[in-house]
């Protein structure tokens, strides 16, 4: 069964320096030649307690209705992402961004940028794309190979499955916080 619209989701606070308004100028440059063929579902809530916050009234005047929408909060992360083509988050600094391993977990190829943490889950060219921070037309260009590739989609997909299972299960997890202590506790 062919899906009716590609899906590029977005999971995160609706804030400034997560990239928001980047990746809606970037998905609106790609309206004229794709406004029947992708949707870009943002899922997130307005954090009004941090200063980059992004008001209720900014982000519906950048919407487009059936191409650009945003959800609001959601506890249905793991649903979205299966339902998701292409996951995006472009945003300016992380730790290790959650949402990207969540969707690396699911098996979806990943654009982000060079920023601290985003840099940390993507192998550029491998399972996702780095653009640069603030860079909407990088964004645009790296989104728009992926919406004609279906193919590259699929494999990026398959390899973020695998860089996941490499780097990020709780056991490989585990393993790393344990070695850390053991080092900790050799020089204390």
């Amino acid at each position: 069964i062919k899906k009716e619209k590609l899906n590029i989701t977005f999971t995160g606070r609706i804030l400034k320096d997560k990239g928001i308004i980047e990746l809606i100028e970037a998905v609106k440059l790609l309206h004229g030649k794709f406004k029947n063929e992708i949707i870009l579902n943002i899922y997130g809530k307005i954090d009004k307690n941090n200063p980059a916050y992004i008001s209720e009234k900014k982000i519906h005047e950048l919407l487009i209705p059936g191409f650009i929408i945003w959800h609001g909060f959601t506890n249905s992360i793991k649903e979205i992402l299966i339902h998701s083509d292409i996951y995006c988050l472009p945003s300016y600094r992380e730790g290790i961004p959650k949402s990207i391993v969540e969707a690396m977990a699911i098996g979806r190829p990943i654009v982000t940028t060079n920023a601290p943490g985003c840099n940390d889950t993507v192998e550029n060219e491998i399972n996702g794309f780095k653009v640069s921070i603030e860079d909407t037309i990088g964004l645009s260009k790296k989104l728009q190979l992926l919406i004609e590739n279906e193919s590259l989609r699929i494999e990026m997909g398959k390899k973020s499955r695998k860089l996941f299972e490499k780097n990020f299960t709780l056991e490989r997890v585990l393993n790393q916080t344990l070695e850390i202590y053991e080092k900790v506790m050799l020089f204390s």
